[in-house]
């Protein structure tokens, strides 16, 4: 059985423009709510045995501020830059290619295509993935490689405006 904690990076700053989108960070909202979704994480125990995240600096952030609720440190992110810009199709050819011994793990990408690949994995009828937002999708397959649209079921979807109850 295999678990994906799939997430989308946390509110970003458009105050820079000089920055480009890649190097853009978690403006102040984004800062705050990364602790609340971590304690959240955290009430739920969800464990993954290593973060992978898009390489964009708003990724990176996010991951680093939610990977205390994980019971990871920084040495546990992994940044991908084929997760920046990923579509529907790369994030699972991504998945594919995990190693096994990886039971869960979370991703932290971008839209529009993460709440596209939420959906496609675990037939939700989720309109937007907004920031900050989790979802746990569990697969009953044992080998990454055979993750594929339809296979997963929703376990549970969190975000930072929606009233935290453990379910």
């Amino acid at each position: 059985m295999k678990k994906l904690l799939i997430v989308r990076h946390a509110k970003s700053s458009w105050e820079h423009t000089e920055l480009s989108d890649f190097d853009r960070p978690l403006n102040p909202r984004g800062l705050r709510n990364c602790p609340e979704m971590s304690y959240r994480l955290s009430q739920r125990q969800i464990k993954v045995e290593q973060i992978f995240t898009s390489a964009a600096r708003r990724a990176f952030e996010t991951a680093k501020g939610i990977s205390e609720g994980l019971g990871l440190s920084p040495l546990d992110i992994q940044p991908k830059e084929s997760l920046y810009h990923a579509t529907e199709a790369e994030y699972t050819l991504f998945v594919q290619q995990l190693n096994n011994t990886y039971q869960s793990v979370a991703i932290i990408g971008h839209n529009p295509d993460l709440t596209a690949w939420v959906n496609s994995l675990a037939g939700t009828p989720i309109e937007n993935v907004p920031t900050l937002g989790m979802a746990m999708i569990e697969f009953e397959q044992e080998d990454w490689a055979d993750i594929t649209a339809g296979k997963g079921d929703l376990l549970w979807y969190d975000f930072p405006k929606k009233p935290f109850k453990l379910s």
